[in-house]
């Protein structure tokens, strides 16, 4: 009951357009196969008229399903006739495969509504009661979709999609875009065992942080230089998501802003606004982009992805347009907490450090660099680096 009452709450707070989406019938193309295998019956036949029977019953059923049948309704009726096809018709016709794929698209509906809930508890304001409640309904989903394999049946597909459809079929249809934008508030380097995947060998890239130690016994303290620089210069990083029902799924990006009121005092109290002068596409989202998705509490995690010449806060050095960067964390209207990793060039690196008045750690670095950028000459070029971060949200303007 707390999962409904949420979800009634939800849909006063997204402000629902125009109402639950119109359905194609699924059901159709299994209905057609129906039809064909009756007519090829005779009634004349004992047995094959009590098969005609059958499958008018069958038919009848699905020809209760109309374009404004609630999934969950819909799903058990295709449940129903799947198990009734596998049990009396299994091998007639095209109608095993027919199931298999009706099931599939029966999925793909509920996977659909499943992200509809993530994209309102990751990016939109909610009450903690509601949240909450969303969040059950969302782990329920999951559960429901994990005991799924491909050699399930149409019928066992389609009793579990049915179970999982409650917590789904009420879900309101979003806007066509919801967005969220947050500013990066504070940084640090994350220890070496934690981090992103760069180069795509499944391990964890994070380099300098295993280095950080021997950094830090040779007076070089990254977290305090980085918060530093962060706290002191009007230059940010904004992580933007949002939802499109054009793009068919959720994005993730970054994007330089600029403070340009003078008071850098206010940037992260959560209401403050940025200019972004380059870095935004034709759609006013972020050009280093990618697709990601939430789990059940909000979390995330992104493929690598170019930086598209981002600016690291803390680091105040634009990186070169192609090096790879990844993200990872737990979004929610309030926060936007976790890990960025990228790989930097040795020679960049060492370059800003004695901008700021470091020693030349070249060579240092060069013996820990773990990212090839160049296959066509040996060694590896760049560091990896994984930075975590917290921010709070704010507004491009």
């Amino acid at each position: 009951m707390r999962i409904f009452i949420a979800i009634s709450i939800l849909v006063a707070l997204l402000a629902a357009g125009s109402g639950k989406p119109v359905h194609a019938g699924t059901m159709d193309p299994v209905a057609s196969e129906l039809a064909a295998i009756r007519d090829g019956l005779n009634p004349g036949v004992k047995a094959e008229a009590k098969l005609r029977k059958t499958v008018d019953k069958l038919l009848a059923a699905l020809g209760s399903i109309a374009p404004d049948t609630p999934l969950l309704a819909e799903l058990k009726i295709s449940g129903k006739v799947a198990a009734t096809i596998e049990k009396s018709l299994a091998g007639r016709g095209n109608l095993d495969a027919l199931l298999k794929q009706v099931a599939a698209e029966g999925r793909t509906r509920v996977e659909e509504a499943r992200q509809r809930i993530s994209v309102a508890v990751a990016l939109m304001p909610l009450a903690p009661k509601s949240r909450a409640s969303l969040v059950k309904s969302l782990t329920a989903v999951d559960l429901g979709l994990a005991s799924l394999t491909p050699a399930a049946s149409a019928s066992w597909t389609f009793k579990v999609l049915a179970k999982v459809a409650k917590y789904v079929d009420s879900v309101p249809w979003l806007p066509e875009q919801v967005v969220a934008t947050w500013v990066t508030t504070s940084i640090r380097v994350a220890p070496g065992n934690e981090g992103l995947d760069l180069d795509g060998d499944t391990t964890v890239d994070n380099a300098l942080g295993a280095l950080a130690p021997l950094l830090s016994l040779l007076g070089l303290d990254l977290d305090a230089m980085l918060a530093t620089v962060l706290t002191g210069s009007p230059n940010v990083m904004l992580i933007r998501m949002w939802w499109s029902e054009n793009e068919g799924g959720v994005l993730v990006g970054l994007v330089n802003g600029l403070d340009d009121d003078g008071d850098l005092s206010d940037n992260f109290t959560g209401a403050e606004s940025f200019v972004v002068a380059v870095g935004l596409g034709l759609d006013g989202h972020p050009i280093a982009r990618v697709p990601t998705s939430f789990s059940a509490a909000g979390s995330f995690v992104t493929d690598p992805f170019e930086s598209a010449g981002l600016t690291i806060p803390g680091l105040d050095l634009p990186l070169p347009e192609t090096l790879p960067l990844g993200l990872a964390g737990t979004a929610s209207a309030a926060s936007n907490n976790g890990l960025i990793g990228f790989a930097i060039p040795v020679d960049l690196l060492a370059s800003a450090l004695v901008a700021m008045g470091q020693p030349d750690y070249t060579t240092t670095l060069r013996t820990v660099a773990d990212i090839d950028l160049d296959s066509g000459t040996p060694g590896n070029e760049a560091l990896s680096m994984a930075l975590k971060f917290t921010s709070v949200p704010a507004a491009i303007r």
